[in-house]
């Protein structure tokens, strides 16, 4: 949690470059374990609702990535889900191989954002309006440094979602370079 508070500030400083130290990852096994993380973590909060994890992807899918901001990016994706769920979140994660790139979908079956909202989610501080009151805390930093650290990849992140039907992102990265 640390490293995430701490490299999400670094990218929100203006003018501060992050490093990016590219490996190759296997897919499965960094996102299973990561999942299995995220749900003990909530499990240990008395009345937090554990989420429910469907991954779809080949146990050989490997991507070229750091492993650190490719957690806190999918860490980012599963908080929002949880925290915009009415109900116990459920997340379907789904990673293919394309050509000369991985797919990546995540999708919740959560509240969903408007469409005029949509276009602006990774802005800087950007927060989905409410009424007055932010039922829901949060920064607006968390999809700003997703899409920097997706990009930092040389890849790309898009939103589609559904008011009452929830929200998919996909993330396209491009193969080892």
């Amino acid at each position: 949690l640390g490293a995430m508070v701490e490299r999400i500030l670094s990218v929100s400083v203006e003018g501060r470059k992050e490093r990016c130290h590219k490996e190759e990852i296997l897919f499965f096994p960094m996102i299973s374990s990561l999942t299995e993380e995220f749900s003990t973590t909530l499990a240990a909060k008395e009345g937090a609702a554990v989420p429910q994890f469907e991954i779809k992807c080949p146990k050989e899918l490997k991507v070229w990535g750091d492993i650190l901001h490719l957690k806190n990016i999918f860490s980012t994706l599963f908080e929002n889900a949880v925290k915009y769920s009415d109900d116990t979140a459920q997340v379907r994660i789904v990673a293919v191989e394309e050509k000369g790139h991985c797919r990546i979908t995540v999708k919740d079956k959560g509240r969903g954002i408007a469409r005029d909202h949509q276009k602006h989610i990774f802005e800087k501080y950007y927060r989905v309006p409410q009424g007055d009151v932010q039922q829901v805390r949060g920064y607006g930093l968390g999809l700003y440094y997703a899409r920097k650290a997706v990009e930092l990849h040389g890849g790309t992140i898009d939103v589609s979602s559904r008011l009452g039907k929830g929200t998919e992102f996909t993330i396209l990265l491009p193969e080892k370079v």
